[in-house]
């Protein structure tokens, strides 16, 4: 395969992996608020706390390469 097109399969694998963590800490969230009767609070702790974490992946994902 060409190198071009392997890099940009790559870029796209790591734009696709920040969704899948945006949404796991909110159904860890769920699933811990369910059973220790706290909704709806961990599940916002962990909204939140995925909500900047994903966005700080973006930026850095996003800052040109250094050679």
């Amino acid at each position: 395969m060409p190198e071009q097109f392997e890099r940009t399969m790559s870029r796209l694998m790591s734009i696709g992996q920040v969704g899948a963590e945006m949404v796991a800490p909110i159904g860890l969230g769920f699933l811990l608020d369910y059973y220790l009767h706290t909704m709806p609070w961990l599940m916002v702790a962990g909204a939140v706390f995925r909500l900047v974490g994903g966005i700080v992946h973006l930026i850095i994902l996003n800052q040109p390469k250094r050679s």
